[in-house]
């Protein structure tokens, strides 16, 4: 038998229209987030009364906190306090104790990846190579670990030593034994390759532009009439500085970066402006190798 549908239309004015959708939406909203809230707090009671051992509250605050932004991207990331103020050391001053790599999680193998030594540290002097995987950590394995915790695995006090166990293609899996520094990021050297020719070595997007604003201007006093830009191994740093750099190279109105996102404030595009250390009046040549990401 065929089935028929009759369609009632009612004529609502918009106004108590949108409120009555917004009231349902954040009403369904807030009643997803209670039950989620439900669940995560019925985990963890199970957690501590029937998991063999102890769970401190905070490590499970944590991997609850840090487990939403895995969710999301291989680029969300949750910080404590104390990772967080780790994260603006190394960004904002390039000061920090470690063996000097950069690198990102894996989620295809649960490993960690390198992205790239930093210049002139442990890392860089025993010849450890981006795209290699890290396995373990003195020892100890850490597939599916969180980040965060295998970052602080590698570092560690001043003079002390740790074994990364590496991963790479086409050999079988090797230690390295690293002893942990201060590790100094000078973001900016520069020289004169010859006469004419300047070259200028960007390590890292840290607050690097004061540096490199110098290099152009001792660089263009001794002559230059073009310039090599090498970021190999550069593996990103602050999205600012990056934009602040491109600003440098690009005549007045171009776009050099847009985001999105569903806030306003969160939907801007950055445009190119006039500048007295602009350089974009001399040829350029840009060096990039598997190093170079990010910003």
């Amino acid at each position: 038998m065929e089935r028929r549908y009759t369609i009632l239309a009612i004529a609502v004015p918009p106004m108590l229209l949108a409120a009555f959708v917004l009231g349902f939406f954040l009403r369904g909203q807030a009643e997803g987030q209670e039950a989620l809230g439900a669940k995560v707090r019925e985990t963890a009671r199970v957690i501590q009364e029937r998991y063999y051992g102890e769970v401190a509250d905070e490590k499970l605050e944590h991997a609850i906190l840090d487990g939403m932004m895995n969710a999301l991207d291989p680029y969300c990331q949750y910080f404590t306090k104390q990772e967080y103020e780790d994260f603006h050391s190394k960004a904002m001053s390039g000061n920090f104790f470690g063996v000097g790599i950069v690198v990102e999680e894996d989620r295809e193998t649960g490993y960690v990846t390198v992205v790239t030594p930093l210049e002139d540290t442990p890392a860089f002097q025993a010849d450890i190579l981006p795209g290699d995987k890290m396995i373990k950590i003195n020892g100890e394995d850490i597939k599916g670990q969180n980040l965060n915790d295998v970052v602080r695995k590698i570092k560690g006090e001043e003079g002390t030593k740790v074994t990364i166990t590496l991963a790479r293609r086409g050999r079988e899996p090797f230690d390295v034994t690293l002893t942990r520094a201060q590790i100094t990021i000078v973001a900016v050297k520069h020289k004169m390759l010859d006469e004419r020719m300047g070259y200028v070595r960007i390590s890292d997007f840290t607050e690097m532009l004061p540096q490199f604003d110098k290099a152009i201007a001792d660089l263009r006093s001794k002559g230059m009439k073009g310039i090599v830009i090498d970021l190999r191994f550069n593996g990103g740093g602050l999205l600012d500085s990056a934009v602040e750099l491109a600003d440098r190279f690009l005549p007045k109105g171009k776009l050099i970066v847009s985001t999105k996102g569903r806030l306003r404030g969160d939907r801007r595009e950055v445009m190119s402006e006039d500048g007295e250390n602009d350089v974009i009046d001399v040829p350029v040549v840009i060096l990039t190798n598997s190093g170079t990401a990010s910003a």
